[in-house]
């Protein structure tokens, strides 16, 4: 019953990503659409997580979906695929299988508070890559200190969300099948983040 649910959703975000693109291909690059539907996402998820401080049923259906997509997004609109793409798969494919777990494990479903908590961390940590994405979509490079600013903030909120605070979380998060997804998410996090401060040295 849930997979059902959860490929109805699916099938249903793909037509409002679909709505959604044709509308804003009218005012900006179709380029910007994917990143800007993430940083939507993510904003969801970390205003939500504030807010109510437990995620529903219905906003983790909606981040599957979301994942699922932005899966087959990367997949379907590229003929080579590099190192990142393959990276944003796997880790949509780990997020996919904890949100899943999160669904149908009552034992797991028990954490759902710091789970909340730590998800919209990370997703803030997320919306700031987003920005700092669109930005460079938009060719702000001239405003090149402002650039470095943000990209020396991503660093730090991003170590903090997805490393200090899963590591001070560890004995709630790492939990049973859970324990691998935040593993998995954690060394991705790793790679991103010395992909960052490189990056920073570059500009």
């Amino acid at each position: 019953m849930i997979l059902y649910v959860i490929l109805l959703c699916v099938s249903l975000f793909f037509v409002f990503n679909y709505v959604l693109t044709i509308i804003l291909r009218n005012f900006t690059s179709a380029r910007l659409v994917p990143c800007l539907i993430s940083l939507l996402h993510s904003i969801i998820l970390f205003l939500c997580g504030e807010l109510y401080g437990v995620y529903s049923d219905n906003l983790i259906l909606f981040s599957t979906c979301y994942f699922t997509y932005d899966s087959f997004n990367i997949i379907l609109q590229k003929s080579k695929y590099s190192k990142d793409d393959v990276v944003y798969i796997i880790h949509h494919i780990f997020v996919i299988v904890g949100l899943y777990v999160v669904l149908t494990n009552n034992t797991i479903r028990e954490s759902l508070p710091i789970l909340t908590f730590v998800v919209g961390k990370i997703e803030l940590s997320s919306a700031v890559s987003h920005i700092i994405n669109i930005l460079e979509l938009l060719k702000c490079n001239n405003y090149k200190n402002i650039m470095i600013l943000l990209k020396i903030l991503n660093v730090i909120v991003w170590s903090y969300c997805r490393l200090l605070l899963v590591y001070l979380s560890r004995d709630s998060l790492f939990v049973g099948s859970m324990a691998y997804v935040f593993t998995a998410i954690v060394c991705i996090s790793i790679m991103a983040l010395f992909k960052f401060i490189i990056n920073i040295k570059n500009n």
